[in-house]
Parts: structure tokens; sequence; C-alpha cells
């Protein structure tokens, strides 16, 4: 599948929530008590770990990427610094129970904050950003929709989640990749040797559409509105 592929190629943070024991809420999804079992894991690491940061910063999950490219005159290329490689941060969800992650019946959609912030992103490049996707069902849906990134944004992000299974809960796991990579080939300018792509990302507030609660509200209110009628009748 598309989803599947670009993250095989181009993840750079995967938040995970795996199937398991039911749930009905998405646990911290506040980050009120810290990481709190959200893990990262860096493969190619970067020398300087404050390259892949992944921590709780205010009471928001904070996750930073940034590389480094030098021009290689014999290759008239730019390179990408392996001491600098922050290609790939993972962060991993698992429930301290050892159970798993649902969305409640009734669910239509993802959502979360987000505050993002790009810099020194060339031209045209379109490989520096941030992509989320959720899978249930082995359907993926994503923000943006395709194989493009979110840029700088300041606000919620809202995914829809077609085809979701309505009257049951469904094992879901979500996918959050930052990337700060270089997939077009800027102008060389004389005396600009070198630049960095950095990719400074804020996130809070994951949450289900509708929540359980007002959901449940909404439930409650109709059946309100059914005994009314009834009443009204007799």
């Amino acid at each position: 599948m598309a989803g599947e592929r670009w993250l095989c190629v181009a993840a750079v943070a995967v938040l995970a929530l795996g199937g398991g024991a039911a749930r009905a809420d998405i646990i911290n999804g506040d980050f009120s008590n810290g990481l709190d079992g959200w893990v990262k894991a860096v493969v190619n690491p970067a020398a300087d770990e404050s390259l892949a940061l992944v921590k709780v910063v205010g009471g928001r999950l904070h996750v930073m990427t940034s590389n480094t490219y030098n021009w290689d005159e014999p290759s008239q290329q730019w390179l990408l610094q392996e001491d600098n490689n922050s290609a790939v941060v993972v962060i991993q969800f698992v429930p301290a129970d050892g159970g798993g992650f649902w969305a409640p019946p009734g669910t239509t959609a993802i959502e979360f904050d987000a505050v993002i912030g790009i810099s020194s992103n060339p031209a045209g490049n379109t490989g520096a950003g941030v992509r989320f996707e959720v899978n249930y069902n082995d359907i993926y849906a994503s923000a943006p929709t395709g194989d493009g990134r979110l840029g700088n944004t300041d606000g919620t992000v809202r995914v829809e989640m077609p085809g979701l299974v309505p009257n049951g809960q469904v094992g879901i796991d979500f996918n959050l990749a930052s990337l700060s990579m270089l997939n077009t080939t800027p102008a060389h300018s004389v005396g600009v040797d070198s630049f960095t792509i950095t990719v400074d990302a804020y996130f809070d507030n994951f949450r289900f559409v509708p929540e359980p609660m007002s959901a449940g509200l909404l439930l409650v209110g109709a059946a309100g509105l059914v005994m009314r009628r009834r009443h009204s009748r007799a």
C-alpha cells in the first residue's frame, strides 16, 4: 500500500499504538504524564542527539529533526552529512498493562493539535515536513492525503476514517513522521556550501471524533427525545 511504501522509504518519527485489549480512549493523548509509554528509538542516529529530539515540553510532544547538506564539487550535488543524519526516529506507544488500543464505537475521525515550523527548506523541496497516518482494518488514512507532507502549520489537523466498522471497536495504530530530507537539487550559489533543514514540531490532544463522552451524550439525548415523543403521544 502507498502508506506502507512511504513509511519504509521516508519515515522519520513513528508513533505506533498497537491493537489488543479493548480501550475506549487515547491513552495520554494530552501528554499530561510526560511521554509515559511513548518510547524513542533512533536508527542512523545523529552524533548530536538534539538533532533527533523527542520529548515532552510544556505538556506537548516535541519532535525535532535536522539534516545538514554540504555541496560536493566533484559530483556537483548536495550530500547528506552522516554525522547529522537524523533520518529515522521511531516512537512506539506500548500500554503499560500489555494490552492494546482500540477506537471506540462511533469514531469517524482522528484530530490532533499541531504547530510545525520548517527552517532553511530550499524552494521546491517536498522532502521536509510532517505526515500522519492511521491504520484500521488494513485501511490507511492520512494527513495530508496521498504522499504529501504538512508544512508550516498552527492549528488542528483532522484525519477522516472512511470505512471504519460502525458497530464495534476497531484496533488501530498511528504513524507520525517528521522528515528533514532533501528530494530536490537546489542551485549552488558561490560561497554557500552548506545548509541545514530543520523540522521543529509540537503535537498535543490526540483525540477521537466524536469523543466517547460526546457520543454518549448524543445517545442519551436521542433516547430522551424518543421517550418524550412516546409520552406526548400517550
